[in-house]
């Protein structure tokens, strides 16, 4: 079960934190050239993780499946791990 469903307060720290780490993974020249892709792609609408998994690869690349599995799909928290 997602953690919002839970009516959890860790949604919004954990998605900086993702963030975070994503940028220091990436250097802050590949991590912004794959931000830059999303508000063009979904400027009327929503973005997923997934949209932002495909603006990733798309910039760099780079495939970081294990990346979104390890931090953003798979069940838990990084206390639980």
């Amino acid at each position: 079960m997602p953690l919002a469903a839970l009516g959890s307060n860790n949604v919004y720290p954990k998605g900086a934190l993702v963030l975070r780490m994503l940028e220091r993974y990436l250097g802050p020249e590949r991590f912004w050239a794959s931000l830059a892709g999303v508000p063009h792609a979904h400027a009327l609408g929503n973005a997923t993780s997934d949209d932002l998994r495909q603006s990733v690869l798309d910039a760099t690349g780079e495939n970081l499946d294990w990346f979104w599995s390890q931090w953003v799909y798979d069940a838990g928290h990084p206390g639980s791990w």
